[in-house]
């Protein structure tokens, strides 16, 4: 048996797309039967356009013969939903569940997660606790803490992968007159919300711990304990496959809690990374080079661990600068980003003025020159990605904490956002960035006659 020429269409036009494999439908009912999930191997010659091999998700009927079908051998996996990607120069298959979305649509899953939790909690049942999924160092844990923290709530944060015996879930037995009571664990909260128990990489801990954490999840409490009043749980966990020392997770533990799935948004990234201070030559690379978040070595978390160190070297360039480049690089990151950030900083960054050089221009065509010199370089080609750049490296001077407006920075700001050479929407996106702060030269800014005839155009 054959498979539909209609059906390796549509999976040669998916891989090529590298999106979401999901399980599909070729129009004849024996391909679109749920019982099985199999991993296939296309061969390149089988397709049209012929691709790279590379692993599919594609569900089909028990009684479908694989041996028959153009030699291709199936690898049955469990459940349904599988990450095509690369990771460290390798294809991977990563199972995880939930919708994909960056930092900013995690945050409003939080918000609405929050709210639903609280109407329900005013109701007296249980709230649905939630589980962020994503790969190792995309900040799945701090920005539940940062919004806890922002909202007022507080935090309790516990790793189940320290268990080690299942009394550290429950507690310890202790006598209480003629019966035996527990004592709850020092992580439980013990006052009223709101607030967020976190249990973080919780797919790390080992079978016994996960099926005593069922109990949690359903009842936001154990046998010995419960959770105060106004009390959430949100969970994190790594994606099965790959490197990842994962517990797989069954059906009875999955359908307990709400999924989303976490992925590196540069943008939103570059948002963090400003608030937080990072280095603005690191800073820079990325928004560069975003691709260089690839996951193994090179993460967000790996990458503001390199700026710590970046930020205390002045001259990045010089011979020593270099040379402690070299040695931390190689302590945080890959090869490939190290060398990538090197051949960056001396002959790309180069060209991409300062926020403070923009600022302390000291005439529009001051200003124009150098905006020139980094959107068009010395091969006449155009770079608008640097404009980006140049646009992120303003607002973060504007925007740190130790700030100082001087006398012509808020003229100097409008010009650059509303420079010629600026696309009119990154010049709007630079501007709703800067309002966010509600800083006195965002209201400068505003001011401006080409700024507000902007804004009066984007209502």
């Amino acid at each position: 048996m054959l498979l539909p020429f209609s059906l390796l269409s549509t999976l040669a036009a998916m891989l090529q797309n590298k999106s979401v494999i999901r399980p599909i439908r070729s129009g004849s009912p024996n391909d679109a039967i749920n019982d099985y999930v199999a991993v296939l191997f296309l061969p390149a010659q089988e397709l049209n356009p012929p691709i790279e091999a590379a692993p599919v998700l594609l569900e089909l009927p028990v009684s479908l013969n694989l041996a028959d079908t153009m030699s291709i051998q199936p690898v049955i996996q469990k459940d349904a939903l599988m990450k095509y990607g690369a990771k460290g120069g390798s294809n991977q298959r990563l199972l995880s569940y939930g919708r994909r979305l960056s930092s900013e649509g995690i945050w409003k899953a939080l918000d609405l997660g929050v709210k639903v939790n609280q109407g329900l909690i005013a109701k007296g049942r249980e709230p649905r606790p939630l589980c962020i999924w994503g790969e190792h160092g995309i900040g799945k844990t701090s920005i539940v803490e940062q919004y806890a923290k922002q909202n007022g709530m507080k935090f309790a944060y516990v790793a189940p992968a320290q268990f080690e015996e299942l009394g550290d879930l429950h507690g310890l037995p202790h006598r209480e007159g003629e019966k035996t009571v527990y004592l709850p664990p020092d992580w439980v909260p013990r006052t009223p919300g709101p607030g967020i128990l976190m249990l973080d990489d919780f797919n790390r801990a080992d079978q016994r711990i996960l099926q005593g954490i069922m109990q949690l999840l359903q009842f936001n409490g154990m046998f010995s304990w419960s959770l105060p009043d106004d009390w959430m749980i949100v969970c994190t966990a790594n994606p099965e496959g790959g490197d990842y020392n994962v517990t797989p997770l069954d059906d009875a533990m999955i359908t307990r809690l709400v999924h989303v799935a976490m992925v590196f948004d540069v943008r939103d990234w570059a948002g963090w990374a400003l608030k937080d201070g990072l280095d603005s030559r690191v800073l820079s690379w990325v928004l560069a080079y975003p691709k260089i978040v690839t996951g193994g070595r090179d993460t967000p978390r790996s990458i503001a661990q390199f700026a710590d160190f970046t930020a205390a070297i002045p001259n990045l360039t010089s011979d020593e600068g270099i040379d402690l480049v070299q040695t931390f690089g190689e302590g945080t990151l890959s090869e490939a980003a190290l060398a990538s950030f090197i051949g960056f900083i001396t002959t790309e960054l180069q060209y991409i003025p300062s926020g403070r050089d923009l600022l302390n221009a000291k005439t529009p065509e001051i200003l124009t020159e150098m905006m020139e010199k980094a959107a068009i370089g010395p091969d006449g080609e155009e770079h608008l990605d640097r404009l980006y750049i140049l646009l992120i490296r303003l607002i973060g001077e504007i925007t740190a904490e130790n700030y100082k407006q001087g006398a012509n920075d808020a003229r100097n700001a409008a010009a650059t956002i509303m420079h010629p050479l600026m696309p009119r929407d990154m010049s709007f996106m630079a501007f709703k960035w800067i309002a966010s702060y509600k800083t006195p030269i965002a209201n400068a800014i505003a001011d401006d006659p080409n700024v507000a005839m902007m804004i009066l155009d984007s209502m």
